[in-house]
């Protein structure tokens, strides 16, 4: 929170980015960013680290996918759904052959 107080400043006072017109969404990201500690220190006890960290994993690979491909329309579209599916249905074959192991 502390770090984001500069950061703000610096968006809606030096840059002059603010705009009144988006005080929804402002409030959102405010809301938002106040929430997710508390309740992400409240869920974590409950998520598997090993899947938590193969999905982190996985928004990280398709955003760099994005990144790579901007620019290219259809082709950045294709891609990212079919790599999606690949992903996804490896994904789902590989947890169904370790949960049949055990």
């Amino acid at each position: 929170f502390l770090v984001t107080l500069p950061k703000a400043y610096v968006l809606m006072f030096q840059l002059r980015a603010f705009s009144l017109e988006s005080w929804p969404q402002y409030i959102v990201a405010a809301v938002s960013a106040l929430a997710a500690m508390p309740l992400g220190d409240k869920i974590a006890s409950h998520v598997d680290q090993q899947s938590f960290r193969e999905f982190i994993l996985a928004i990280l690979f398709f955003g760099a996918l994005l990144m790579s491909t901007h620019g290219t329309g259809v082709i950045s579209v294709l891609a990212i759904a079919t790599l999606a599916g690949c992903f996804f249905l490896g994904v789902i074959a590989w947890k169904c052959k370790r949960a049949c192991s055990r």
